[in-house]
């Protein structure tokens, strides 16, 4: 079995998990995010990410990290910071947002390499590497 930090990764169940992004799954069924998640990945449509290296600011659930990953990235790294590392509260106190990157991650069998919690104030050359595409969508 996989495990994340204590998260049980195979036994994550879709229904107890918050999602902001609707992410449509191999079986068919698509994640519970907001209706403006879905189309998200429209502003993204024109990219080339055939053979780049992809570096995806801000993850959340990583709808843009799977969606470059199935458009042919070579690899994709996820980012995002947990808000606490800042005196912040701007998700939301109760939820665990990295739990519905990694049930999403798991169901698409996806190579995306997540790192989180990871602020952009640590992002260097040296730590991460060069990007061909770098994403920072719906980060504020």
């Amino acid at each position: 079995m996989k495990k994340n930090k204590e998260i049980d990764i195979e036994t994550l169940k879709m229904e107890d998990i918050k999602f902001v992004h609707k992410i449509k799954l191999p079986d068919g069924t698509v994640t519970s995010g907001t209706d403006k998640g879905y189309y998200d990945t429209r502003g993204v449509s024109s990219v080339d990410f055939k053979g780049k290296r992809v570096l995806d600011i801000g993850c959340l659930n990583g709808i843009y990290s799977f969606y470059a990953e199935r458009k042919g990235a070579s690899e994709v790294v996820s980012i995002d910071i947990n808000d606490e590392q800042f005196g912040e509260q701007k998700h939301s106190e109760s939820v665990d947002w990295k739990l519905g990157y990694l049930y999403a991650h798991n169901k698409l069998k996806s190579k995306c390499k997540y790192i989180f919690p990871y602020s952009i104030y640590n992002i260097s050359e040296e730590k991460l590497g060069k990007f061909d595409i770098v994403l920072c969508l719906g980060v504020y």
